[in-house]
């Protein structure tokens, strides 16, 4: 229940607590299944804030209670106060920040579907709504998606991507459309006006930018999947996705074993591959280690995260997350990935594994996995060095 920043590289970090509560009474710091967009702040003009355009409250899986206001963090302090009310409660959206008033006005805040109650029996969100912080108002630019989802990735990618003439695109993947199934490979997209320029979204609305088809049931490169982390390159030219989960393909087990035992059977899949999606090409590949050729991974399989940036050391940063029930963190094993890490940084060389820095949260260290419910808490943050081919990430 705290706002956490810890410098990676320093090993230092510091905790905030808030009081208080938003108007319908719930504490500010009660508030799982976020989107956090980092915009500069309006009143001070210097420093940057947090907006988390939604979530939810409780602890318990599946007895979710849709949060009705939005939060917004100071980075300077760290204090969490209460954001407008949301034109619809929800969690599990995915959010931008889009200049929709041109490139030097201010970004309006904008959260794409989500879910409305709990995760086993909420509405799924098929909305687009986008607050205006010079206005102090929610408005609806985009037109409705093609259906409800949830727990999806957002990406911007800007014009001129892949030829002169193209405008700038919002993409949305990696998500579900019902309860605890309905996976798409899917990409969706929506056209955006030259430079972003006007906050009424014209064109042909959303639209399947791709569909990549999964070739056989074990094909972990094209298998969908939602919850997952994604940070972009060379300006959105590449999306990088990280971890997953996927519930299992029932219809082939419906064909084999019958229904009611198949839906009695399915478990979920999370990933530990790490793949990118080229916006031109429009295809994945998983993304190679560049010296040995093997695929780079996150060392286990993850879920229910969020991955950002740095763009000065070329890293990509996840952090906490779930696993599966049967992966047991042990003391031996985090303490063997950071020795690792320290024994390559001293000699020079890349890391020998996929994971730099293996940083713990809140002097938490699991001799066990911390079972909630289905899944294993990871109190952990990894780097990811991405390969030279990438680009830069973009930190937006």
């Amino acid at each position: 229940r705290t706002v956490e920043v810890r410098d990676l590289r320093l090993g230092t970090a510091r905790e905030v607590h808030t009081a208080g509560t938003d108007p319908a009474g719930w504490p500010l710091d009660n508030l799982n299944h976020v989107c956090g967009v980092r915009v500069p702040t309006l009143e001070r003009r210097v420093g940057d804030e947090l907006w988390l355009t939604c979530g939810f409250h409780g602890d318990r899986v599946n007895h979710e209670i849709s949060s009705q206001y939005a939060r917004i963090v100071d980075l300077a302090t760290l204090s969490v106060r209460v954001g407008p009310r949301l034109p619809r409660g929800g969690g599990a959206c995915a959010a931008l920040a889009l200049h929709l008033d041109g490139r030097d006005a201010p970004a309006h805040i904008c959260s794409f579907g989500g879910t409305d109650g709990t995760h086993s029996a909420g509405a799924f969100i098929d909305t687009v709504h986008c607050y205006d912080r010079v206005r102090a108002q929610w408005h609806a630019p985009f037109s409705r998606l093609p259906y409800g989802l949830d727990h999806a990735n957002a990406a911007l990618v800007a014009p001129g991507q892949c030829a002169p003439d193209e405008p700038g695109r919002v993409l949305l993947l990696n998500y579900r459309t019902s309860h605890y199934s309905g996976y798409r490979t899917d990409i969706l997209a929506h056209d955006l006006p030259p430079h972003e320029h006007s906050a009424e979204a014209g064109g042909r609305g959303w639209y399947v930018y791709a569909a990549p088809h999964m070739r056989t049931y074990t094909d972990i490169v094209h298998a969908p999947r939602d919850a997952a982390g994604l940070v972009t390159a060379r300006n959105g030219r590449y999306l990088l996705n990280f971890g997953g989960l996927n519930y299992g393909n029932t219809s082939k087990l419906s064909a084999r074993l019958g229904a009611e035992k198949a839906k009695r059977m399915k478990r979920p899949q999370p990933f530990a591959n790490i793949r990118a999606f080229d916006v031109c090409r429009r295809e994945w590949v998983l993304v190679d280690d560049e010296k040995s050729g093997k695929p780079r991974t996150l060392g286990m399989p993850l879920f229910a995260l969020q991955t950002c940036a740095s763009a000065a050391h070329n890293v990509a940063i996840t952090c906490g997350g779930a696993g599966p029930i049967t992966w047991q963190p042990t003391r031996l094993s985090i303490d063997r990935m950071q020795e690792l890490a320290r024994i390559d940084a001293k000699q020079g060389r890349s890391p020998s594994m996929d994971v730099l820095t293996t940083v713990q949260l809140s002097g938490r260290i699991p001799r066990r996995a911390n079972i909630t419910g289905d899944n294993s808490n990871f109190h952990y943050c990894i780097a990811t060095r991405l390969p030279a081919h990438f680009g830069p990430v973009d930190t937006r």
